[in-house]
C-alpha cells in the first residue's frame, strides 16, 4: 500500500446523497458540517476519502 492511498474509504449511499442534496436547499452548510463530522468519525490522524 502506498503512502498516498487512504486507510479508510467512506462511500455514501445514493439515498444519503439524495437526502443530503434535498436538505442542502434549506441548510446551506450541511455538506461542510457532515464532512467535518465524517472527519471526526474517521479520526484526526487517519487518511480517508469521501466519495460524493
Amino acid at each position: 500500500m502506498s503512502n498516498n492511498s487512504p486507510l479508510v474509504s467512506i462511500d455514501l449511499t445514493p439515498e444519503y446523497k439524495k437526502d443530503l442534496r434535498d436538505l442542502s436547499k434549506r441548510y446551506h452548510n450541511i455538506r461542510l458540517d457532515t464532512q467535518e463530522t465524517l472527519e471526526q468519525i474517521s479520526g484526526a490522524n487517519t487518511s480517508w476519502e469521501l466519495h460524493w
